[in-house]
């Protein structure tokens, strides 16, 4: 294995390497770029790493290892309405500090799955489905605009107390699942849209309008398929809107992404949404109604510059369909060759459809299957990765990578697509 060059004078101020993107710069070779067309296999992802501690820093930039998640855990950052840790700020400040100065170019996290209590007393702030269930477990950022006030003043003191400049990339969530995007999980068929803003209360985002047909359930089969189709793509363009209103945020306060856009696992495919969307939505299945129809909700995105899909499920089974190619981009969304489409070949078919960056990390031990957890789901996904265009690939977790033995392999990976 050949010696990885590394910078001398990466050790400069926290605030010293302010990235200029053009789409995704700077690849593991200081001063090399990426080719901005997704989809093409001419160079290699942005190699990082999840659950990151700083007490690594030097051993992983060392490996190879360009960018870590930074989290700001919401719940410890504003404990209290509008009350911001003192001491949590300065433990973190030190971190990105330590970050910062090893040569990493940060990945931020700003993980709003950690809610504050406070937040649940919120108006507006409950989900409710159409059998009258309520959950805050995420937060309701999609039809309250009272929540999305908090989120808005908790981005704007990241900024402040982090700068924006010291980030390249950021990710895009709305605390749905482990920090991912979508509606409330929940077994069965929910669809979590019926509480009083979705149905054009007071406190509904002006860019969403109310729910159409709004007598009508899931189920109901008095309504025409077009109708159908016209609420659900109200549906994932709601969930939509509340990502856009996320990264015009962040670009307002100075962050200029790339921002990854977090979605877990294959499902679902166009065919089989149109399956469920014919049959009224009466027997779709639990990640229809969670918002994981993605091709649905990335058509209805209006922020698109320097955005990015982004899969957590890279490389989670194994199959000869997983890894893109190159004929992909002139396939149908409805081909039945896309059906069977992995997690990453999916999320990097979208990406070329609509124009947007690609990215991903592969699933946890706990959710590995196929190819197992280890150096073959390693390999697998830096291949998937690469095949993809992929702009970045994160290491889940890296915890792993030290305590499992794994991380002399990623760094062999890392070696092996960074020119060998």
């Amino acid at each position: 294995m050949r010696k990885r060059h590394v910078d001398e004078d990466h050790r400069g101020s926290a605030r010293a390497f302010v990235l200029v993107l053009l789409t995704v710069s700077m690849l593991v070779h200081p001063g090399a770029q990426r080719q901005t067309s997704v989809g093409h296999a001419d160079a290699p992802p942005y190699f990082g790493t999840l659950n990151s501690h700083s007490a690594r820093a030097q051993s992983s930039f060392t490996t190879g290892i360009r960018t870590i998640e930074f989290v700001i855990n919401w719940s410890r950052y504003e404990p209290q309405d509008g009350v911001f840790s003192q001491d949590y700020i300065a433990s973190k400040q030190r971190e990105l500090r330590t970050w910062l100065d090893a040569g990493m170019r940060p990945t931020l996290s700003l993980s709003l799955h950690y809610t504050p209590e406070w937040v649940c007393g919120l108006p507006g702030a409950t989900f409710r489905d159409q059998f009258g269930t309520t959950t805050c477990q995420p937060p309701n950022m999609v039809f309250s605009e009272t929540v999305r006030a908090r989120i808005k003043r908790a981005i704007e003191h990241v900024a402040t107390d982090f700068g924006a400049e010291n980030f390249w990339a950021v990710r895009v969530q709305n605390g749905a699942m482990q920090g991912e995007i979508g509606y409330p999980p929940a077994d069965g068929n929910r669809f979590w849209a019926y509480d009083d803003n979705a149905s054009g209360g007071p406190d509904l985002p002006r860019t969403i309008p109310p729910r159409p047909h709004p007598d009508w359930v899931p189920g109901d089969v008095s309504t025409t398929p077009a109708q159908v189709r016209e609420w659900f793509n109200w549906y994932m363009a709601a969930l939509a809107d509340a990502q856009d209103f996320q990264i015009a945020e962040y670009r307002r306060r100075g962050f200029t992404g790339p921002f990854w856009l977090i979605m877990p696992g294959s499902c679902c495919h166009v065919n089989e949404v149109e399956r469920y969307l014919d049959g009224h939505l009466g027997d779709a299945n639990q990640f229809i109604g969670q918002g994981s129809a993605r091709w649905y909700m990335v058509r209805a995105l209006k922020e698109k510059a320097n955005v990015g899909v982004y899969t957590s499920s890279l490389a989670e089974a194994g199959g000869a369909q997983d890894s893109c190619q190159p004929g992909d981009a002139s396939l149908s969304e409805r081909d039945p060759v896309v059906d069977g489409f992995g997690a990453g070949r999916w999320i990097g078919f979208i990406a070329q459809k609509f124009g947007l960056l690609a990215a991903g990390e592969n699933p946890g031990p706990a959710q590995s299957n196929g190819y197992g957890y280890g150096t073959g789901m390693m390999e697998a996904a830096a291949r998937i990765a690469h095949s993809c265009g992929y702009a970045a690939m994160y290491w889940a977790h890296e915890d792993d990578l030290y305590s499992g033995g794994l991380l002399s392999h990623y760094e062999s990976v890392i070696d092996h697509y960074d020119g060998g």
